[in-house]
């Protein structure tokens, strides 16, 4: 039996093409006044993230990663495949591995009890929780700066 937390997702499903370009990056949100279509356009790239691990039901991470950035609202779900840590890939070329910290946000990851991903578990953060995750990935999703 398999020890993962996501013991439901087949290797041949969801692990395959997992990475995402986030939607201010030149993804599908591509009327924003945010949008970044060079790298001329991002400010302090070594904290604004390009590429990440996106959860996607569908088999294949489809279309860009996308989330509120004016309001502490999640709109897609993070992969984390990592115990509790997902990969990263910034516009000046690093990587890392981010660790979450808020239950919601892994709940959010995990999926609905029924193996869907959508409506989210959690949309918002719980008032309990640190909102250290969706604070981060805020920052760290406009290119230009809030």
């Amino acid at each position: 039996k398999s020890t993962t937390r996501f013991s439901h997702i087949s290797p041949n499903g969801a692990w395959l093409n997992s990475y995402s370009i986030t939607g201010l990056m030149n993804g599908e949100q591509w009327n924003d006044s945010k949008l970044a279509k060079k790298v001329t356009n991002i400010k302090a790239p070594g904290s604004k993230v390009v590429f990440l691990e996106n959860m996607d039901s569908r088999g294949w991470a489809m279309g860009s990663w996308i989330m509120n950035y004016t309001a502490p609202r999640w709109d897609d779900p993070i992969a984390i495949w990592h115990k509790d840590r997902g990969s990263l890939g910034f516009a000046d070329g690093h990587s890392e591995m981010h660790h979450w910290v808020d239950q919601s946000t892994l709940e959010n990851a995990e999926g609905n009890p029924d193996g869907t991903l959508y409506p989210l578990r959690n949309p918002t953060p719980r008032s309990n929780e640190t909102w250290d995750d969706i604070r981060f990935m805020q920052r760290s999703y406009v290119p230009g700066g809030r």
